[in-house]
């Protein structure tokens, strides 16, 4: 609910230009809100949940674009290396 008293907070446009990284996010709605707000989005959750997100995504699309936003998503698995990007994604710092 982070998303939402940010909002709250700074008031729609104080997010206009703003990018915008979620982890976790689900079925979308926090990143979608923010989206809606005019940020650029990007939104990661595990593979098996993308499909839902981009379908959440392209239900708003059109009104994420009026409003001057975007929103993308991706598949992140936390703490697994990719041999496509010789990365290890890890879930705290070192």
């Amino acid at each position: 609910a982070l998303p939402f008293e940010m909002v709250k907070r700074e008031g729609i446009d104080g997010f206009r230009g703003k990018k915008v990284l979620v982890l976790g996010a689900g079925l979308g709605m926090e990143g979608l809100a923010l989206a809606l707000c005019g940020a650029h989005v990007t939104m990661t959750d595990l593979p098996h949940v993308v499909q839902s997100l981009q379908q959440n995504i392209s239900l708003n699309a059109d009104s994420i674009a009026n409003r001057g936003g975007s929103a993308q998503c991706s598949a992140l698995t936390w703490g697994v290396h990719s041999e496509k990007d010789g990365v290890t994604h890890a879930a705290h710092a070192a």
